[in-house]
């Protein structure tokens, strides 16, 4: 969304937006395209799988977490210990037993 205007009323701050559009969509309603251009952008558009893109998109970003964590791509992520003295929940009641 897109700030229109901001009117100050008594000490509050109205804010007005624009509709929301994607970057595609302000570009094409801009009238500043030529037609040819206006053409391979709407056929680029029109190409894109997001369900695609999306699932790449998560690929990519698990093959660099595994870079990242420095094991093997596949091998399964090992759980991180909790070191002692870390408790969930709050304090440690002193009844409760060391670990």
């Amino acid at each position: 969304m897109k700030l229109i205007e901001k009117v100050r009323d008594s000490g509050k701050i109205h804010r007005k937006y624009d509709e929301p559009r994607t970057p595609y969509q302000r570009l094409m309603e801009s009238g500043q395209l030529k037609p040819s251009a206006k053409q391979r952008l709407q056929a680029q558009y029109e190409s894109l799988n997001v369900a695609e893109l999306h699932r790449r998109t998560e690929e990519l970003r698990n093959r660099l977490f595994d870079l990242i964590d420095k094991r093997q791509p596949g091998e399964p992520q090992k759980q991180k210990h909790r070191g002692p003295g870390i408790y969930l929940g709050g304090r440690r009641r002193r009844s409760e037993p060391d670990a």
